[in-house]
């Protein structure tokens, strides 16, 4: 964190502790690419084609986003999520190729995020089942990405999964939790801003400002965090 920005200064986090759902999240370092990608289905009312959405994130904050329909109507929801996580895969590899040339590689796989268990399915085990034999080849260029360790899907919680903003409508409580990760205004957990925010223990109250960790289970994650934070503060 910028140590000339005051806390009035920094971006507000509208959601409170409790909606962020920040246990459920998995952290990736600051120079891991990571990505989302959801999609609805067949709610265009003109030609029932679905809309894709994706969003490529990297060191807590949003670099890329995109909504589109999708170019045919998909005979499922499974299809309309591949094409989703298809699109999602093209963008990541652009931007794989570009932190390439800026000496940034990306060594491991690069995760997507995907809430659909069918299309998580198909794309990890790479290969077509009787029931998917109508989805066009292009659309399983994503299981061939995944077989050359390019990209990796990874099941989300819809509850979490960010381009679920990109394609929907949403309530309060999720328009307001997706977009306090997708803006940034919640900090990555290795910065000085997420201590500041949330405390050693991660249990800080966003309206009371208590930051004391109540069980066994969240002191020890305050002390794998607190190790975490001071190695960091060492050796970056």
């Amino acid at each position: 964190a910028n140590p000339l920005l005051t806390k009035k200064d920094r971006p507000r986090i509208n959601s409170n502790r409790n909606d962020l759902l920040w246990k459920q999240r998995r952290e990736f370092g600051p120079t891991e690419l990571n990505g989302s990608a959801d999609s609805d289905w067949g709610t265009c009312p003109k030609t029932r084609r679905s809309f894709s959405g994706m969003i490529i994130r990297m060191a807590g904050g949003t670099i890329a986003y995109k909504t589109r329909l999708q170019s045919v109507i998909a005979q499922s929801s499974t299809e309309a999520e591949l094409m989703a996580a298809n699109d999602a895969g093209k963008m990541i590899l652009y931007i794989r190729s570009i932190l390439w040339d800026l000496g940034i590689p990306q060594l491991a796989a690069t995760v997507i995020g995907e809430d659909n268990d069918a299309c998580t399915a198909i794309g990890n085990a790479q290969k077509p089942t009787p029931r998917t034999k109508h989805v066009d080849i292009k659309q399983r260029a994503i299981a061939d990405w995944i077989e050359r360790d390019l990209l990796k899907l990874e099941r989300v919680d819809t509850s979490v999964n960010l381009s679920d903003q990109m394609t929907k409508l949403l309530s309060r409580i999720l328009f307001h939790r997706h977009n306090d990760y997708i803006l940034g205004h919640v900090p990555p957990g290795y910065t000085r801003a997420y201590k500041e925010y949330f405390g050693t223990g991660l249990k800080v109250d966003l309206n009371t400002g208590d930051k004391n960790p109540t069980t066994s289970a969240d002191k020890r994650l305050a002390n794998s965090l607190a190790a975490r934070w001071d190695y960091i503060c060492l050796y970056s």
